[in-house]
């Protein structure tokens, strides 16, 4: 049956399960942590003190025996539960909801993810054999390079469980997606102006057509 007791702090009833006797459990109103109180060891003491004594009620002569009373192996001590009460683990687990369960997706494509990582390295290798293009195959091995970081970075996760791996491959995703943002950005910069300049060049060409015509 659920345990009921006062929080400490603000006297608010907190209720928890029976298992939790003796540990730690935080009250959600004032946040304040409570050691859940163990009834069953107030419950065996009292018990103790209401039965009669065995001695009085032994028939004289008889000798109570040596061998003292053993305590209850069972019974939990706040004391030593708080002091051995470990705090839950980390979320960084394979479940659904941890950071690997999280991460499970990109896991299942490090195959695709590495192909398109040695794809811009070769690519820029090429591009940097001539002097004209060495600017866009610097560019094509940096984001290369990059995303075989996060490459990598994702499968030493899975296969040691350092979280820390994790966040390298994150940051760099996100350089990956950042260099390839600048680009998409200065690539529509070009194409605006580009429509632009074929604008322009039209109306001078109609303007040059109409003046000719006129002259005519």
């Amino acid at each position: 049956m659920p345990i009921e007791f006062l929080c400490q702090s603000c006297s608010k009833t907190l209720r928890v399960a029976e298992k939790y006797a003796g540990k730690k459990a935080k009250c959600p109103k004032c946040t304040t942590v409570n050691i859940v109180p163990d009834y069953t060891e107030l419950d065996e003491s009292v018990a103790y003190e209401s039965l009669p004594s065995v001695e009085a009620n032994m028939p004289p002569g008889s000798n109570l025996p040596s061998t003292p009373l053993q305590q209850n192996p069972y019974a939990v001590s706040p004391a030593t539960s708080a002091t051995n009460y470990q705090t839950p683990r980390s979320s960084f687990g394979g479940g659904s909801s941890g950071a690997l369960g999280i991460y499970r997706p990109l896991h299942d494509a490090t195959f695709y993810l590495g192909f398109l990582a040695w794809g811009n390295i070769i690519m820029g290798g090429f591009f940097c054999l001539t002097i004209v293009g060495i600017i866009h195959g610097a560019i094509f091995l940096w984001l290369g390079i990059t995303l075989k970081g996060a490459n990598d970075g994702i499968k030493n996760a899975f296969q040691s469980g350092d979280s820390r791996q994790l966040h390298t491959a994150s940051k760099n995703l996100a350089t990956y997606f950042k260099i390839n943002g600048v680009l998409m950005m200065i690539g529509l910069g070009f194409a605006v102006l580009y429509i632009l300049l074929l604008i322009v060049l039209a109306i001078v060409g109609l303007a040059a057509g109409a003046s000719s015509s006129g002259g005519f």
